[in-house]
């Protein structure tokens, strides 16, 4: 059901916008097809939009990208039926939603930036929605939740966490990856706009008050642990205000992103059945309780 955010109620539509029978709240259809719940919305805190330019050029051929796909694809095919209505929730320029649907999933697209929405309908992505996860128009909408690479950038990840517990239907599915381990923390995670990385047993500890079950929780990204510390050696966080960085292209040498691409495929073959507890990142499956 899609709700006022404020009053929770149902929006009733008339002329392309969503309206609240309480307030004067108006969500509003844009000419692009997407439906803006903050349509006066110009930045946030927690995420630089631009970003998300250097991302959808990243992940046209960066290993990195390709390789956290096939992580989670794996997850679907393992837990997450056909039929079930997906929302990727700060999905970024919707590279991974369009993974799904090629998969034959149902997803939806949702991101507090306009510029993703853009680029996920580039990608052929039809429902797309502008909304804030603190305020979610959403009430037992959705099968399915999944935030890949997002909480690590909100002040509040719990208080996001129960939001995405009101959008999900009885026991629906949360899935989500992060980056692993404080001890792997560096400037890229400062310049990315990282509030913390994360361990296992604090993720599901997280996942776990905020209202859900966990199904599994693993690390991936194992096979590149050591590149990833020689990163943190090479790029320490001194918090010195001189130090800050701007954003700046993923860029990687053509031989190397081949080598890495190959070693991380062999790692997801045969770590599927594994639940490695160390690695440059986790994914998560959880199930909302209830």
């Amino acid at each position: 059901m899609i709700v006022c955010p404020t009053h929770l109620a149902r929006l009733e539509s008339e002329n392309q916008q969503l309206f609240c029978p309480i307030c004067n709240y108006v969500a509003s259809k844009k000419v692009d097809g997407s439906i803006y719940f903050e349509p006066s919305f110009e930045k946030s805190p927690d995420y630089d939009a631009a970003g998300l330019e250097i991302l959808y050029k990243a992940e046209q051929n960066h290993f990195w990208f390709s390789n956290r796909i096939n992580v989670i694809r794996s997850v679907f095919k393992k837990y997450i039926p056909k039929d079930k209505y997906i929302i990727e929730i700060g999905a970024g320029t919707g590279s991974v939603a369009r993974a799904l649907i090629k998969e034959g999933y149902r997803v939806a697209t949702g991101e507090l930036y306009p510029q993703g929405l853009h680029y996920a309908k580039k990608y052929g992505i039809t429902e797309r929605y502008q909304f804030n996860i603190y305020h979610t128009p959403f009430k037992e909408h959705f099968d399915v939740c999944c935030m890949f690479d997002v909480i690590e950038h909100l002040d509040d990840d719990c208080q996001a966490l129960k939001n995405v517990g009101l959008m999900l239907k009885e026991k629906g599915f949360l899935v989500l990856t992060v980056p692993a381990h404080s001890w792997l923390w560096n400037t890229d995670d400062v310049v990315s706009g990282h509030k913390r990385r994360y361990e296992p047993r604090e993720l599901t500890n997280l996942v776990e008050n905020a209202g859900f079950d966990v199904v599994e929780c693993k690390n991936f990204f194992l096979s590149i642990l050591p590149l990833l510390y020689l990163r943190k050696l090479l790029k320490r966080d001194t918090k010195q205000p001189e130090e800050e960085k701007k954003l700046e292209p993923i860029e990687i040498n053509f031989f190397i992103n081949i080598i890495l691409d190959g070693i991380t495929q062999i790692e997801n073959i045969l770590c599927r059945n594994l639940r490695p507890t160390v690695g440059g990142s986790i994914i998560l499956i959880a199930r909302k309780k209830g």
